[in-house]
């Protein structure tokens, strides 16, 4: 898709986000899709931009756009991720590997001010996996 489309493409590898969902027939390492991807090209890796996050970047040889690769298996990304979603629930995530929710409901429906939203967020993130001694990347 990045050889003829404005297109970034990311491979994640498949992780388990909740108990009890590791499929071992489901799980492909990193370094075995980009083995497999190379096979179309050669892999040149692009410098990161602040928004690259936790993915490893490349260029196919002749592409238009980028491929990045996450590993969160292989090599834990943790320090490297700065993405944050919010559930249909209203639990913002800062991390698919954290079980710790915040309910953001009360502050949704109650009315809070936009900054007590925002104070309330910002706190999460702080507290978030790589406070509580998560694994650094590589490690």
């Amino acid at each position: 898709m990045t050889l003829d489309r404005n297109v970034k493409v990311r491979f994640i590898e498949y992780m388990p986000s909740k108990p009890n969902t590791w499929r071992r027939e489901l799980f492909m390492p990193t370094n075995e899709i980009m083995e497999r991807v190379s096979r179309m090209g050669k892999l040149a890796p692009k410098d990161k931009k602040s928004w690259g996050g936790p993915a490893r970047v490349f260029k196919l040889e002749g592409a238009i756009r980028d491929i990045g690769f996450v590993s969160p298996v292989t090599t834990h990304v943790c320090d490297n991720y700065n993405r944050l979603r919010l559930t249909s629930g209203g639990e913002p995530i800062n991390c698919l590997f954290n079980t710790e929710k915040m309910d953001s409901m009360p502050y949704l429906v109650n009315g809070a001010s936009d900054e007590d939203i925002a104070f309330a967020i910002s706190a999460r993130i702080r507290l978030g996996p790589k406070a509580k001694g998560r694994k650094k990347s590589g490690t």
